[in-house]
């Protein structure tokens, strides 16, 4: 009786060194948790960053957008001007985005026009703007 007692001693000793202990476990959902919430934080940061760069792209076309259209008028028409209104990025009425532009005579040489276009939108309380400069001449 007493070599079966101490076979199963010998027994219950080699399954718990083989198992998990309650703290292995613990620690391995610790450490689980963590890199989740790591990666939701990396996941959240880019989207933001992915955003942001949308509303910049959009900024940036139209501005390009509104100097092709004066560089299509007659150069004596060109002058400073703004968007009645927000607009969107398509430039139609009813988005986030405000356009101004301004025009100087003789720059960078006689008889040309520098035009710059100005694009701001605001997000989450936050101004933000986008500017564009090209020439124009007759």
């Amino acid at each position: 009786m007493n070599s079966m007692l101490k076979k199963a001693l010998l027994a219950l000793r080699s399954c718990s060194r083989r198992g998990f202990s309650l703290i292995d476990v613990m620690i391995g959902l610790v450490l689980l948790a963590l890199a989740l919430m790591f990666g939701l934080q990396i996941s959240i940061a880019s989207s933001r960053v992915t955003q942001s760069n949308m509303f910049v792209s959009s900024a940036a076309n139209l501005a390009e957008v509104k100097i092709e259209e004066l560089r299509n008028i007659d150069f004596d028409l060109v002058v400073d001007g703004a968007d009645t209104g927000q607009i969107n990025e398509l430039g139609e009425a009813g988005g986030i985005y405000s356009r101004s532009w301004t025009v100087e005579e003789d720059l960078p040489e006689d008889g040309m026009k520098q035009v710059t276009v100005f694009v701001s939108w605001q997000r989450m309380g936050e101004t933000s703007t986008f500017d564009l400069t090209g020439v124009i001449a007759p």
